[in-house]
């Protein structure tokens, strides 16, 4: 339809109203206060405040044309924009994305099916790096990929990761449909069709594990707060959470997969219990050799 209206369900009144030119064809809350919405040819945003009429942001890239638009996202300061879509061709179903700068005005068309922003500091940084990370699976297999978009003056870049997503032999036609992630924990939450989740490191890329919450076909995914994980919903209605075990995850992480290093990085970044011989060795080794700032740096950063 081309009739747009905000209501205030609190107040039971109706914010404000505006007729478009064209067919809204998909519309989600980019932010508390701005709501994106797309048509067959270019996406708005539209502000609950004042009076103001949407405005246009950029026009859709031609590589959209035919998809069935399933989402779109921004960063936390609306400076850099993403629709995704999707459509049937030769038998498989291929995602398209179009990324978009608002500072420099250019778009990149990626063939994607789910992506998604977050904010992570690294810890050579003073200023939190904004990563955006994307899923595809093509006809040779699937693939993460985390990439920085504009790195902040003083900061170090943060290396490019392209991660090989493996999808299980029993679900050939599998695919991924969503993407969060959790700036608490620094893990992105990969979610396929079928019902499977992949959660991988941000920093490194390592898969920390993968499991399928569900034997229907995922509908929708958000950020769930309280646990700093997510929620689903599949086709059958069922709200799934899926968050991390925040007391067994470093010693998983150590003893399952055998990575010390994770272990530790995700021990210090989170404040998580499970690392204290790994930050007592490092500790240790650091102190004999001389390197007491180093060393004191480790007890700092020593989970409580």
């Amino acid at each position: 339809g081309k009739i747009l209206q905000i209501f205030n369900i609190e107040l039971r009144s109706r914010m404000k109203a505006y007729v478009m030119t064209e067919d809204c064809i998909f519309w989600k809350w980019a932010s508390v206060n701005t709501i994106g919405v797309v048509t067959e040819t270019s996406v708005y945003h539209w502000t609950t405040e004042g009076d103001s009429q949407p405005v246009k942001m950029f026009d859709r890239h031609q590589s959209l044309l035919g998809c069935q638009i399933i989402n779109y996202r921004t960063d936390e300061s609306l400076q850099w924009l993403l629709v995704n879509g999707i459509k049937a061709q030769e038998g498989r179903v291929v995602g398209r994305m179009q990324l978009y700068s608002v500072e420099r005005k250019v778009s990149q068309p990626i063939e994607g099916h789910a992506a998604a922003f977050t904010q992570f500091k690294l810890e050579a940084n003073k200023k939190t790096s904004t990563l955006f990370s994307f899923a595809v699976r093509g006809p040779q297999g699937g693939k993460l990929y985390i990439v920085e978009v504009g790195t902040p003056p003083d900061n170090e870049g943060f290396q490019k990761k392209v991660i090989d997503v493996q999808f299980p032999p029993e679900a050939p036609n599998d695919f991924p449909v969503a993407m969060q992630t959790s700036a608490k924990h620094g893990v992105i939450f990969l979610v396929t069709k079928y019902g499977y989740v992949h959660m991988f490191d941000i920093e490194s890329g390592t898969l920390i594990c993968m499991n399928r919450i569900s034997a229907e076909t995922m509908f929708v995914t958000a950020p769930y707060e309280p646990t700093s994980g997510i929620i689903a919903v599949n086709r059958k209605g069922q709200v799934l959470s899926v968050s991390m075990d925040e007391e067994i995850v470093v010693s998983y992480i150590q003893n399952t997969l055998g990575n010390a290093e994770l272990a530790y990085k995700m021990a210090a970044r989170c404040n998580l219990p499970g690392a204290d011989q790994l930050f007592l060795a490092r500790f240790s080794q650091l102190f004999q050799s001389g390197n007491y700032d180093a060393a004191a740096k480790v007890a700092a950063t020593a989970p409580r």
